[in-house]
């Protein structure tokens, strides 16, 4: 059996190649972190920014399942809809709101079609984590591997609150994995995420996975860490330890 890694990244954002190249290389150090953990482990990884990598980029990853997005008429549909969507925002701060709803929109799509292609016969875990995040020294396999439940992080206060989110806390999704015993509950609550940052998102609040894993994780499915042992650039601007 093996383990299975989820990837989602988006590498082609801006027009600069010097961004590209630095979001492209601590994406191989995320694979790194992986390959010098886990033996053997099945890498798939999905570039979400709709646009074509440099083939050298290709190259680079001939190791790993890598799906792409720029012919995905779905994720260009989030794209190109964001601007019509009702964020309940000033347009001041319109631009980092609309930015934020694409990624979440899109990451949970593609989270959720990934989730429904899984035979969870052929994994003993799941992980997903972030494009350009990594394990550090701190990680231990040990508080992940709990039978029949979702390993998250710990909740955190949500600034936006209840009025906006429908919840006053979140769980970061930098990093998460199950037991594949569970794959069905989780599959059909990623696909209960994305159906909430759609609708909610437009006309009655602020919606985002981290708000979704409180609200459609019950706790009786959910390990929770006080650390995933993984950090990376938040936004590629400062450090942060998840």
């Amino acid at each position: 059996m093996k383990t299975l890694f989820i990837i989602p990244c988006a590498i082609m954002i801006g027009d600069e190649k010097a961004e590209h190249l630095d979001r492209f290389f601590q994406l191989l150090h995320t694979i790194d972190s992986i390959t010098s953990r886990f033996k053997d482990p099945e890498i798939r990884i999905y570039e979400l920014s709709g646009k074509t990598m440099y083939p050298l980029f290709y190259k680079q990853l001939e190791s790993c399942r890598l799906v792409t997005t720029q012919n995905d008429s779905k994720v260009l549909n989030i794209k190109e809809t964001a601007k019509d969507v009702n964020l309940l925002v000033t347009d001041e701060i319109r631009p980092i709101y609309e930015k934020g709803y694409i990624k979440n929109a899109t990451e949970s799509l593609i989270i959720s079609r990934v989730l429904d292609e899984i035979d969870p016969t052929e994994f003993d875990r799941v992980f997903k984590i972030t494009g350009r995040y990594f394990f550090t020294p701190s990680f231990s396999i040990s508080n992940h591997n709990t039978k029949g439940k979702i390993t998250l992080k710990d909740k955190s206060k949500c600034y936006h609150g209840k009025k906006y989110t429908m919840t006053d806390s979140l769980r970061h999704c930098i990093c998460w994995s199950y037991c594949t015993s569970i794959h069905e509950q989780v599959r059909d609550r990623f696909r209960k995420i994305h159906e909430y940052i759609i609708d909610h998102a437009n006309g009655k609040g602020i919606a985002s996975i981290e708000n979704g894993l409180v609200l459609f994780f019950e706790e009786d499915l959910v390990n929770s860490v006080k650390s995933t042992g993984c950090a990376g650039k938040v936004d590629g601007r400062q450090y942060h330890f998840d």
